[in-house]
């Protein structure tokens, strides 16, 4: 289970179009339909397969949020892009200390079975720097 997060986040983070896989094959009504009863009035749904998960990219409520599902059909991870504001309040101050000049590339919580993570992206131009956090303070990813 360990191995199917791990590779789940690791294609978040990387947003590779390689990653998937080129053929596109039907999304079992099973996932689909454990992507209709948790997660209400979604719509723009389009749909990724790898060879470890199906990944569901949507819009809920205004909100781009992606849903990573095992074969099985349980959820692995649900993902959503965030603003600065909507980071708790214990990594408010340890962002500003991060930013400094440079403005976040991309910023997005993570919920799986470990709980909720936190990853934030700085492209200087020169460097990409990624930082994970649980919460409580931030370290290099």
């Amino acid at each position: 289970m360990k191995k199917k997060i791990l590779i789940a986040t690791t294609a978040f983070l990387m947003s590779f179009s390689a990653i998937f896989a080129n053929d596109i094959k039907p999304v079992p009504a099973l996932i689909v339909k454990e992507l209709n009863r948790g997660f209400k009035n979604v719509s723009n749904v389009s749909w990724k397969t790898t060879d470890d998960f199906y990944k569901a990219s949507f819009i809920m409520d205004g909100t781009s949020m992606e849903a990573f599902f095992s074969y099985a059909g349980e959820v692995i991870g649900v993902s959503r892009n965030i603003k600065l504001a909507q980071l708790p309040m214990s990594l408010v101050k340890d962002t500003k200390h991060l930013i400094g000049v440079n403005q976040p590339t991309q910023l997005f919580e993570l919920w799986t079975d470990r709980g909720t993570e936190y990853f934030i992206t700085f492209d200087t131009g020169k460097k990409v720097k990624t930082f994970k956090s649980d919460g409580y303070s931030w370290s290099r990813y």
